[in-house]
């Protein structure tokens, strides 16, 4: 902001015209920030709900074709039919939560990173603008 304030002297500007022209400019770049964060964000967002599907549905599909294999291959007899589909099903289940919870708390690190790196680029800018 400084140099910009010199460059404007420079060029004639007057200085009440120059801390207005750097006002604009500041808040030009604030608003501009704040729609790249929220894009990102958003982005992330629909990425990780896109994830999220795919691997339910994938872990559904082996899930049924695992069952499927383990008791018309494996199993012969009626009574251990049902125990093998509860246990298969019980861990698709187990599975599906832990890969929902790992992308969870992925986004969530990113999006504090995100949130991070801007908060440290605008807040120093808005301190000095205000002393």
């Amino acid at each position: 902001m400084v140099f910009l304030a010199k460059e404007l002297r420079n060029l004639g500007v007057q200085h009440s015209t120059t801390r207005a022209s750097i006002l604009k400019v500041a808040l030009v770049v604030v608003v501009v920030v704040v729609v790249v964060v929220v894009v990102v964000v958003v982005v992330v967002v629909v990425v990780v709900v896109v994830v999220v599907v795919v691997v339910v549905v994938v872990v559904v599909v082996v899930v049924v074709v695992v069952v499927k294999v383990v008791v018309e291959v494996v199993i012969v007899e009626e009574e251990e039919k049902e125990e093998v589909v509860v246990v298969v099903v019980v861990v698709a289940v187990v599975v599906v939560v832990v890969v929902v919870v790992v992308v969870v708390v992925v986004v969530v690190v990113v999006v504090v990173v995100v949130v991070g790196v801007v908060a440290a680029i605008v807040v120093p800018d808005v301190c000095s603008r205000q002393q």
